[in-house]
Order: C-alpha cells, then sequence, then structure tokens
C-alpha cells in the first residue's frame, strides 16, 4: 500500500477512493474486462513509468482519450490493480452541475457527488482561467506521490476522431515534473447496454511511453503558450497510439 507523502493530501482524499476503487476492481472492473474483452497492450510502459515517478518523488499524469464517459475510468486502470503504485487513480473533473442531465432514475446512483469522490474525481474550479487555481487539488495530488488521470481534450469525444488539447495537461506536467504516460482505447465508443452484456465489443486499451517535460524546450516562453505547446506534444503520443501495428 502506498504512503500518503504530503501532508498537503487530506487523508480523506487518500482513503475514501481507496476503498471505493478497490470495491469497483474487485467487481465492476473485473466485469467490464470479461464483457468487453478487454485487451491491454504496453503495461510494462506503465511500470516503467511508475519506476520514474518513484525516482523522482512525484505522481504520474495518466492523458487519455476520451470516447466513453462512463466507462472510460475504468478502460484507464486496466494495467493498474490495489499492488501498483500508480493506485488509486484520481480524475480531473467538471463539477456535478456538468451532469445535471444524467440526475435521474438510475443515473442518480452514479452521478453524484459521494459517488464521485468516491470513485477519485477531483473537480476543477471551472471559470477562473488560471491554471494554478483551478487545478490546485490536482497539483498537490501530484507532488504527494499519486496518479491523476486527465482527458486532454476537455470533452467527450462524439465520434471518436481525436480533438485538440486544453492546455491543463501541459500545466499538470511542467510545475510538478510529473511524467506524463499517454493512452489510447478503442472499442467503447457508443456502446449499448445490449452490446456490453452480449460481448459484442472489443476494447483495447493501448498505453505508450511515458514523456517528460524535463525535456521540453517551448518555441515561445509566455506561460500560456507554453502549457499549450506541451499539451499538444501529449496529444501527440495519443494520436501516436491510434497505429494498428501497436494494436
Amino acid at each position: 500500500m502506498k504512503e500518503v507523502k504530503s501532508k498537503k493530501l487530506k487523508r480523506s482524499t487518500y482513503w475514501l477512493p481507496y476503498i471505493g476503487l478497490f470495491i469497483t476492481w474487485l467487481t465492476v472492473h473485473q466485469a467490464i474486462r470479461f464483457f468487453t474483452h478487454m485487451q491491454v497492450v504496453g503495461s510494462q510502459n506503465v511500470r516503467d513509468a511508475e519506476a520514474e515517478a518513484d525516482r523522482r518523488g512525484v505522481g504520474i499524469i495518466f492523458a487519455m482519450n476520451h470516447t466513453s464517459r462512463l466507462l472510460d475510468p475504468f478502460f484507464v486502470t486496466a494495467a493498474s490493480t490495489p499492488y501498483y503504485p500508480s493506485y488509486p487513480m484520481f480524475y480531473v473533473t467538471g463539477k456535478m452541475d456538468m451532469y445535471k442531465v444524467y440526475s435521474s432514475g438510475f443515473a442518480k446512483l452514479i452521478y453524484n457527488d459521494f459517488v464521485f469522490k468516491m470513485l477519485g474525481s477531483q473537480y476543477i474550479h471551472s471559470g477562473k482561467k488560471d491554471y494554478s487555481k483551478s487545478l490546485k487539488r490536482h497539483v498537490d495530488i501530484l507532488n504527494a506521490g499519486h496518479s491523476v488521470c486527465i482527458f486532454p481534450e476537455g470533452e467527450l469525444s462524439k465520434d471518436g476522431t481525436l480533438g485538440k488539447a486544453h492546455g491543463g495537461v501541459g500545466y499538470l506536467a511542467i510545475e510538478t515534473g510529473a511524467i506524463v504516460v499517454p493512452i489510447y482505447t478503442v472499442g467503447g465508443l457508443g456502446m449499448s447496454l445490449s452490446e456490453f452484456f452480449m460481448r459484442k465489443r472489443h476494447v483495447v486499451v493501448s498505453y505508450g511511453k511515458f514523456i517528460s517535460s524535463l525535456d521540453f524546450k517551448p518555441s515561445v516562453q509566455s506561460e500560456k503558450n507554453k502549457y499549450q505547446q506541451y499539451a499538444n506534444i501529449v496529444m501527440d503520443n495519443i494520436a501516436h497510439r491510434v497505429d494498428e501495428s501497436e494494436l
């Protein structure tokens, strides 16, 4: 079990998702692996990233394309278990106001503040246009040695194509010195319940080699452009995983 390395991270912030994700790992995650015929490519890249993150004393940023609002959080942890340092995973998410459309019926069981926190969600302070404020919690988590998952596009892809990255992932990587593991998934887009339970889909989760902002030399020195430039590099690395020869 990984120890909390920083007093900046409250115990409840760590233990709630540890317990919640452990329960879902034992149940939901195993079901998803079975029903989606999940194939994991590049698990060793995650092990290498964990070793490097431990050497640096900072967490890992997992940067992933976003095609399934409900399943992607489980896909991103496909190469992790409660025995690995990258567990538990914390997520960069918008506040609950963004999910009001899912706040009725069965969806209430999932889209509520308590469940989100149990599953590692850490909300951004949206609208402030200042990464140091909007991503402060995530910086604290990375500096405490824990993993953060971010969807650089900032929104769900409607057709599976990769969009443009926002600068947030660049800010997190540059300001904390955390390495980034690019991830590309296929097979989850538009999956229906019947397709899921009838095992009609084949999901592939592909982890790339980690990249480091320490090797990054921005062509423009302003902070905003610097973060965006690095975010573009991260997105290029995610796109590289699309290569069918790697899948």
